[in-house]
């Protein structure tokens, strides 16, 4: 399990390479820019690398150029310290805020201390047809040693981060208010921790669907995620390995019910083209409340353990007869270990192993039946359920 000292030990050795290849500019002049629209003034800045550092409280506006991706472009060996300032899309973009490069790997960039506002509810609401016109508001791929720091987004588009790359850093990130999705994340090393999530919107069916945390991860340590009001699930997905995570917290509010989907999704992947198993995932808690389908969903994932599991009222959305108004869905995973599982508030099922599950534990259950006169807590259509100390209420 990911402890305090070890989470921060880890973050700190991320930090400490990034800093170490990043020049000292701290005595340089603080960027002050010349008039309404900030964008090339700030982009001049930028192109220098190092340490770029905006004016403490001023609110700088950046729109791209016709036919840009994006506004900002950030290169190797850049800290973008807003430094308590607030950075604005303007509105009426079809653009990513701050995007990379080039097509090379970048390493060393960093992001924190200040306000981003995307004005995702003012940028075109009509649907691209492929995945390269997505244009989330903070945008790098190809990444080695990137890190975001102290950050509050707010009104993004199109994800409010989308990075891609090994040995990254995300600490104290808040969004509030996000259209399409908020945190998209990628790849190997990862440390995160202090993640808040809210008022995160649907955005289409395929590509933008509200997730407000959404991870393919390897060897990779999360702290605490908490996640409110938000389109499609919490997600761990398509090949997470040796992953450890401290604690979730999943609340569903009212936009979680115009497209009513899981609240936390450990999900693998199975397609005509690709198979992608979860594996080795530890999670410390996870509470998930008031969701209009299951609180959890385990599918395509192998060796997950979760050291205790909070389920409250959901399943809403659905028949009570239906396996997705159950708290608990497992789909064709195995070696599930739950340590406490609790279960409050469901219509009528508690837990449910459907094709192709494998075996599931846990040391000590509670169920509590909330809407149906009839109640199954525990339903087995394949695999195996060892439950220990279990108590109906």
């Amino acid at each position: 399990m990911l402890t305090r000292r070890s989470f921060l030990f880890g973050a700190a050795g991320v930090m400490a390479g990034c800093v170490a290849h990043t020049p000292d500019l701290q005595n340089e002049p603080r960027a002050v820019a010349p008039d309404a629209d900030d964008t090339r003034f700030l982009q001049t800045a930028l192109d220098k690398g190092g340490h770029v550092v905006l004016e403490t409280g001023r609110r700088y506006t950046v729109s791209a150029q016709t036919g840009a991706r994006a506004a900002l472009l950030v290169k190797s060996n850049t800290f973008l310290d807003l430094a308590g300032a607030t950075l604005e899309l303007a509105p009426g973009q079809r653009c990513t805020m701050i995007g990379r490069v080039g097509n090379e790997r970048i390493t060393n960039v960093k992001i924190a201390n200040g306000t981003i506002i995307g004005n995702g509810t003012r940028q075109p609401t009509d649907v691209l047809a492929d995945i390269g016109a997505m244009t989330p508001t903070i945008y790098l791929t190809k990444c080695h040693n990137v890190s975001f720091h102290n950050l509050q987004l707010q009104d993004t588009y199109m994800y409010s981060i989308y990075a891609h790359g090994d040995n990254g850093v995300m600490d104290n990130i808040s969004v509030k208010g996000a259209v399409g999705g908020g945190i998209h994340l990628d790849g190997t090393r990862w440390q995160i921790d202090h993640i808040r999530v809210r008022d995160v919107t649907y955005f289409d069916d395929v590509y933008c669907t509200g997730n407000p945390f959404i991870v393919t991860l390897k060897d990779s340590e999360i702290g605490r995620i908490y996640c409110e009001n938000y389109g499609f699930g919490v997600k761990f997905q398509d090949g997470c390995e040796r992953l450890t995570v401290e604690a979730i917290e999943a609340v569903a509010g009212q936009n979680n019910y115009a497209h009513p989907d899981k609240l936390v999704k450990i999900q693998g992947k199975k397609t005509p083209l690709a198979e992608r198993h979860n594996r080795d995932i530890r999670v410390g808690r996870i509470v998930s409340r008031n969701g209009p389908s299951n609180g959890l969903y385990i599918y395509r994932s192998n060796n997950v353990e979760i050291g205790s599991y909070l389920g409250e009222n959901n399943g809403r959305s659905h028949p009570a007869d239906s396996k997705n108004s159950a708290d608990v869905l497992v789909v064709a995973a195995g070696e599930i270990r739950f340590g406490e599982f609790s279960a409050r508030g469901f219509l009528r099922y508690g837990l449910w192993l459907d094709e192709e599950a494998g075996r599931v534990v846990a040391d000590r259950v509670e169920m509590t039946c909330g809407g149906s006169s009839v109640c199954d807590p525990i339903v087995v259509r394949n695999g195996e359920a060892v439950l220990n100390g279990v108590t109906y209420r």
